[in-house]
């Protein structure tokens, strides 16, 4: 489930922020492609209206990979057993 939001959120900084596609991999990180704090909150309001959960403030932070950040949010669609 991860992956899907990671690639979710690859396709985000493509089209709303025009990362160069050529310059993004799973491990990059946030801060290394300028996504500040304030673009990361429009990016977890943008995947919760898509994956229809709540995201609280501060699950994805600048230092995170983009990989981390799609375990963290694909964390969230996972039931708590």
């Amino acid at each position: 489930m991860s992956a899907d939001v990671t690639a979710q959120i690859l396709d985000i900084l493509i089209t709303k922020y025009d990362v160069p596609a050529d310059e993004l991999t799973e491990s990059t990180v946030f801060e290394d492609v300028a996504i500040d704090s304030l673009a990361l909150l429009e990016m977890a309001l943008m995947l919760e209206k898509k994956l229809g959960i709540p995201i609280a403030e501060g699950t994805l932070g600048g230092h995170q990979t983009i990989a981390q950040a799609g375990a963290a949010v694909g964390a969230l669609l996972t039931p708590a057993s």
